[in-house]
């Protein structure tokens, strides 16, 4: 089957429902300038950071991560914004209530035709997929730790 693409003519026209759909989207969604404040935050990425969204305007990510968090993520920002390509990231941030979720985010680059860079992310909480990742590594090293002595005690059996 074959998918046609609409022509411009058919899309949304009215910018107020496009910001409706991006703000109520289930999934963090956010936008930065090139001095890396935020410029859009949807009620999703307000909850992953601990603030209301419309709070985090004008503001970076130093403004409300712990400070060692925030320093990765604009790191990570920079590099984005020097790069043609998205990129994917693996993140631990620590919202403004303490509260800490695994986040997979998603990061790119976009100029506009007036010549703006803007950094454009989504993150995803993966924190019950880490979760359970940390609790099958640790089960495995019980395993094998438990696999040694049990090898070890069958060796002494044969040579006692």
């Amino acid at each position: 089957m074959t998918t046609q693409r609409k022509t411009p003519a058919s899309r949304i026209k009215d910018t107020d429902v496009l910001w409706q759909i991006l703000d109520l989207l289930p999934t963090s969604l956010f936008v930065k300038d090139e001095n890396l404040n935020c410029v859009f935050s949807n009620e999703a990425h307000g909850k992953v950071s601990g603030s209301e969204a419309e709070k985090l305007l004008g503001l970076s990510d130093a403004d409300f991560y712990p400070r060692e968090q925030a320093e990765k993520f604009l790191a990570a920002d920079k590099s984005v914004l020097n790069s043609p390509e998205a990129r994917e990231f693996l993140e631990l941030a620590t919202s403004t209530d303490g509260s800490t979720i695994y986040s997979l985010t998603r990061k790119a680059r976009v100029v506009t035709s007036d010549g703006a860079t803007y950094l454009i992310g989504s993150n995803t909480d993966v924190t019950e997929m880490k979760n359970n990742e940390i609790e099958l590594e640790a089960k495995e090293a019980a395993g094998i730790a438990l696999g040694r002595i049990i090898g070890f005690d069958r060796l002494l059996h044969l040579t006692g």
